[in-house]
């Protein structure tokens, strides 16, 4: 699959005066327009976390009027985001707003200038470069706006070590201070290659975490496509012989295709005790590669795993050549409903995980069935007496996006569903929960 990303157009807002005043981690700013009274916005902190919460007071409203809020940030793309937020009449002069994403102000942002298909597509964010927000604030003639930067790492307390020895590739990232430390495996989806805002994000909350690619990035298969299980073996040779890991406390975060490999890898790993699965399969599917030979995804000992073919109809294969988007949820209901032998033997064997296992899935997944699956997996480990816990709702979508950024309905020609308030509030959810997972575990 290949992701397309949209042309967008950039937004600005023009004021008669602006003054800033930062003391500390506090930011305010005021703009004064003709003779009324000033308002002015200012953050609890001007730099936090992703996920750290930050409070918004804004003072001299005129009670009885709305007031607009918006954000604004660039994503890695150069595409810059909105979201327009009517706050209510205060009914009086001042308002204060609080959390992680004050009233939906960072998952609710939309590109400018682009097509009003009603979705939402991908924010890229491949870099660990901070986030920077503009905040402002319209109540009847008076405007205020501050400046904020949302961090996916601070460099003073984690340490950032790129791989590339051979075959193993990806970053290492673990708290300067203490140690040995608990040891994370992230593994990213179909994307390929290896995230790091996410791991590095995850490293802040005490653990080591290694982000390693297991395909797209050389010298690794360029497609996914029998793609060897022995990766796993070598990260673990490399991470045997880091002195700031502890390899007794090992846990493994996969999302969509990484979280099929995450619980394959559990199942054949006893020493693996917490598994983060987002969006996960219950089964082994066919490779995602060109060409009209079929093979399966994965292989252990040079021979291919049993695997499940999707079937792709003459509809959806006339969308694609069309370029045209695409739900391929069905491509995997009829994979299941047209091989159900095969699909005995391409079922991962969840019952042999030792450890807690998470799953998040959504009703309204567009990619794949991943409520259907996650069902299957809790049955399973539940029957033979294994711990999993589920996070789900009917509406939520494709869970693999960053939790605290918008979250995508599409990628490129790939429909992910789901309604974003929904999904965004799920994903919030499923970092919370995954943070604690891996600290109870670890």
């Amino acid at each position: 699959m290949r992701y397309l990303i949209f042309a967008l157009m950039l937004f600005s807002a023009g004021c008669d005066f602006f003054s800033t005043d930062q003391t500390g981690d506090s930011m305010k700013s005021k703009i004064h327009t003709g003779g009324k009274s000033p308002m002015e916005i200012a953050l609890s902190r001007s730099d936090v976390m992703l996920d750290e919460s930050i409070t918004i007071r804004i003072e001299g409203l005129t009670p009885a009027e709305q007031a607009t809020l918006t954000a604004e940030a660039r994503d890695d793309a150069g595409i810059i985001w909105q979201s327009v937020i009517q706050l209510p009449a205060p009914g009086a002069s001042s308002l204060e707003l609080a959390g992680v994403d004050p009233e939906g102000l960072f998952t609710r942002m939309v590109p400018l200038g682009s097509k009003k298909d009603g979705l939402t597509p991908l924010f890229e964010k491949t870099t660990l470069t901070p986030i920077s927000y503009t905040i402002r604030c319209v109540s009847g003639g008076a405007m205020s706006q501050v400046r904020l930067k949302r961090h996916f790492i601070d460099e003073k307390l984690i340490v950032r070590r790129p791989v590339n020895e051979g075959a193993l590739v990806g970053s290492l990232f673990y708290p300067r201070a203490g140690g040995p430390h608990p040891i994370i495996l992230f593994l990213s989806g179909s994307g390929g290659k290896f995230n790091e805002p996410r791991a590095a994000l995850l490293a802040s909350k005490g653990f080591a975490v290694f982000s390693v690619a297991y395909f797209g990035v050389d010298p690794l298969p360029k497609e996914l496509s029998e793609i060897p299980l022995e990766f796993f073996d070598r990260a673990l040779v490399f991470l045997k012989s880091q002195s700031m890991i502890n390899m007794t406390r090992m846990g493994i975060f996969g999302y969509s295709k990484g979280g099929e490999l995450a619980l394959l890898l559990a199942s054949r790993h006893p020493g693996i005790k917490a598994v983060a699965a987002y969006s996960p399969s219950a089964y082994v599917w066919q490779g995602l590669a060109r060409g009209r030979t079929i093979k399966s995804s994965w292989t252990s000992d040079g021979k291919p795993l049993a695997f499940v073919p999707m079937e792709i109809g003459a509809g959806t294969m006339i969308k694609l050549m069309l370029g045209r988007k695409v739900a391929f949820r069905r491509v995997y209901e009829d994979g299941l409903d047209g091989n159900k032998a095969t699909a005995d033997l391409a079922r991962i064997p969840v019952e042999n995980i030792r450890a807690s296992v998470l799953i998040t899935a959504g009703g309204a997944d567009a990619v794949w069935p991943a409520d259907i699956f996650a069902a299957k997996i809790e049955d399973t480990i539940k029957r033979h007496g294994g711990r999993v816990s589920i996070i789900q709702a009917r509406s939520a979508g494709h869970l693999t996006t960053q939790a605290f950024l918008p979250p995508a309905q599409s990628m490129g020609n790939m429909l992910f569903g789901g309604d974003t308030k929904t999904t965004a509030d799920l994903l919030a959810q499923a970092w919370s929960d995954t943070v604690s997972l891996f600290k109870k575990n670890l």
